[in-house]
């Protein structure tokens, strides 16, 4: 009688409900009476317990392998192939092949190692020009860039690709103005006379705290690094106010330019701009022949729009301040409507004649 391999099992046939076994007679008995035993035994099909399913199934694949000693280019790998059963158990290639089970693996394929890139960088640029002609602070610099980065076990780009270095030192010289002189009158003690002011060459250098120490030297050392200014830069005409006179401050510095607005949109494009200068009454008496105070208006481009309200203090002994601010936040005078100026003192309704006492909200 013929059987199945042994140690691999039955396998099952797809869709199959039961499986099959025959025999032959091999040699008849001498009695015809005694019968042969069945030849033919059937039984149903359960997996893993009577019959199994069989399948092919590879390893992962090998590294790369490479001919001679070559360390990287152009291989081979490989992997192998088992028979997997379905309850697990692996077999040899051949069991599966015995069962005629359709193989398409493919068991080695060429590959490549990639060979290892260093970083590749540029040249370095030029050395820029000085960030500054002269003093002790000028720097230079110079860079270079990436053309290849590094691939594989490749050297790596270096960290800095930028590099910086200090200008030689050098004295910078320059035209120094120096302040105004007090206003001086050739020959007398007040009337019209002269402010002065002079223009020397100094040297200019860095002390350890960061800040500039200047010291003069000679006219030829600045040469035309700036221009001469004019006489009339050098001399400003004064005034001395005599005893009786009436005395006017320097000119403040002009305002912002305004433009005339109407709900916080103007109509024009050109505004005003204004500065003042005080008077100084200098003797009681001549008060009435002074100015109370001077004002000059001039035409500006760029202004703005502005809104203005009226401010008020805290209530004092029924009394309180009162001033006219900008929507920017300053304090101005001039820009409020006077008629809606709130009341600056506050009296009693029904007056109030108690001695001792005093008005309440």
């Amino acid at each position: 009688m013929v059987g199945l391999h042994p140690a691999v099992g039955n396998s099952c046939d797809q869709g199959a409900a039961n499986r099959t076994r025959s025999r032959q007679v091999l040699r008849l008995p001498a009695s015809a009476a005694s019968l042969c035993p069945e030849l033919v035994q059937s039984e149903p099909c359960l997996t893993n317990t009577t019959c199994f399913l069989y399948q092919y199934r590879a390893t992962d694949w090998s590294t790369c392998q490479l001919s001679g000693h070559a360390v990287c280019g152009r291989g081979f790998r490989t992997r192998l192939l088992d028979c997997f059963r379905s309850d697990g158990k692996l077999f040899e290639a051949g069991v599966c092949q015995q069962l005629g089970l359709p193989n398409e693996w493919k068991l080695s394929e060429s590959c490549e190692v990639s060979c290892p890139v260093s970083c590749l960088l540029s040249d370095w640029s030029p050395w820029t020009e000085c960030s500054h002609s002269c003093g002790n602070e000028g720097q230079t610099t110079r860079s270079r860039r990436v053309l290849h980065p590094a691939e594989e076990e490749g050297r790596p780009c270096p960290g800095q690709l930028l590099q910086t270095r200090s200008c030689p030192i050098r004295p910078c010289y320059s035209w120094l103005l120096s302040p105004w002189s007090q206003c001086t009158v050739e020959g007398a003690d007040c009337g019209e006379g002269m402010r002065r002011r002079s223009l020397s060459c100094v040297v200019q250098w860095a002390t350890g705290s960061s800040t500039l120490s200047t010291q003069p030297v000679a006219d030829r050392l600045c040469g035309d690094r700036v221009l001469r200014h004019s006489q009339q830069e050098m001399e400003l005409p004064c005034f001395v106010p005599c005893p009786g006179d009436c005395h006017l401050t320097e000119w403040s510095s002009w305002s912002s330019c305004q433009l005339t607005c109407l709900e916080g949109r103007s109509f024009e494009t050109t505004g005003r701009q204004a500065r003042s200068r005080a008077v100084i009454i200098q003797v009681l008496e001549n008060q009435d022949s002074c100015p109370r105070q001077v004002f000059q208006t001039q035409p500006c481009t760029g202004g703005r729009c502005y809104d203005f309200h009226w401010r008020t203090g805290g209530w004092r002994d029924n009394a309180r301040e009162v001033w006219c601010q900008r929507s920017d936040g300053l304090n101005v005078t001039g820009g409020c409507f006077s008629q809606n100026s709130p009341t600056t003192v506050r009296y009693c309704h029904p007056p109030c004649t108690k001695p001792f006492s005093r008005c309440t909200p």
